[in-house]
């Protein structure tokens, strides 16, 4: 299901709507966080008294240029989203719009995934325990906690468990259904038996009575679990677990999980004396990854008790595992 449109009160808020529907026409999701940065977008020329729909070359360039600390990350993601823009925008006639071309590569990642030890995520799992303990079993609590295991435990992406509904859910096979995931790919996802207690635990504190439609994470007003309480209470067990902050003064982020999923699994499918070379497609399926490009470039070996593992992937798979500073290991 498509997020909606914020309301827009700048020079393209006639334009921007058929943007958003050609985009979405051509399998790209558009969901809240671009609609959030197109509605940045027409305020920001608006509020600089820019009132037909025109896209000059300083205007670009005020647009584009760095704010304060802002990471270079989120930098590119605003060019990239007005380029993008002006380019529909060139397309549907209009001349006075500024483009630019930039180079493949021009924004190179040089963000490492943090990996988490085997004791750490014993560590968090039961920071959260005492946090359920500690408020006496509240929804949010159990909440972050059911959503720790299907971070950990089945290498979900964020949004993928805050947006299960009780229809995806099968606890009597034990698996969670993602529906419209990343790139629009859906996938079923077998769980563990240790996820699929705590997710049966869960929906019987919280989930009796209501409908196949309804999501499974809820707040106190009935409305899918948020992101932000999602956060500050992530933030809350990596204290309480003892989790130092990475080097660059960052918190480990919610997606480590993932990273760290992919990580152990393969870690315990060398252990069983499994083929990693046919282990990878496998697990580029289960992530809900279109291709094995997509799972060479999330997996990362930056622990050196994996070294094994990784030099016995880089002799089926080169690549697959790429070094600090190779320009695809970003």
């Amino acid at each position: 299901m498509y997020c909606d449109l914020p309301n827009l009160y700048g020079p393209f808020k006639d334009i921007m709507p058929g943007y958003v529907a050609y985009k979405r026409s051509l399998g790209c999701k558009y969901g809240n966080t671009i609609l959030q940065r197109l509605k940045e977008i027409d305020r920001f020329f608006g509020e600089h008294g820019v009132t037909d729909v025109a896209v000059s070359e300083e205007m670009f360039e005020l647009w584009s240029a760095r704010r304060g600390d802002e990471r270079r990350s989120n930098q590119w993601k605003r060019i990239s989203a007005l380029n993008c823009f002006c380019r529909y925008l060139t397309g549907q006639g209009f001349a006075d719009v500024c483009t630019r071309e930039y180079p493949k590569g021009a924004w190179e990642r040089t963000f490492f995934p943090y990996i988490f030890t085997h004791d750490q995520i014993a560590a968090l799992f039961a920071a959260a325990g005492d946090m359920w303990r500690e408020r006496r079993g509240d929804r949010d609590s159990a909440t972050m906690a059911v959503l720790i295991s299907l971070y950990y435990g089945c290498g979900l992406r964020k949004c993928e468990a805050l947006n299960l509904r009780m229809r995806d859910v099968n606890l009597d096979i034990g698996t969670v259904r993602i529906m419209e995931g990343k790139n629009g790919t859906s996938r079923i996802v077998a769980a563990s038996g240790s996820v699929i207690r705590a997710m049966e635990t869960y929906c019987g504190l919280f989930c009796v009575g209501i409908d196949d439609d309804s999501f499974v994470f809820q707040n106190s007003r009935g409305n899918r679990f948020g992101d932000h309480k999602l956060y500050a209470m992530y933030r809350d067990l990596l204290v309480a677990a003892g989790i130092p902050k990475r080097k660059d003064t960052r918190g480990p982020r919610i997606h480590d999980l993932r990273h760290t999923f992919c990580v152990h699994a393969l870690e315990q499918m060398d252990r069983r004396g499994s083929d990693l070379y046919a282990s990878a497609p496998l697990l580029c399926a289960y992530l809900g990854h279109k291709t094995i490009s997509e799972t060479e470039y999330y997996l990362r070996l930056v622990d050196e008790n994996f070294r094994d593992i990784e030099e016995k992937s880089r002799r089926y798979a080169p690549g697959l595992f790429p070094k600090e500073g190779d320009r695809n290991g970003k």
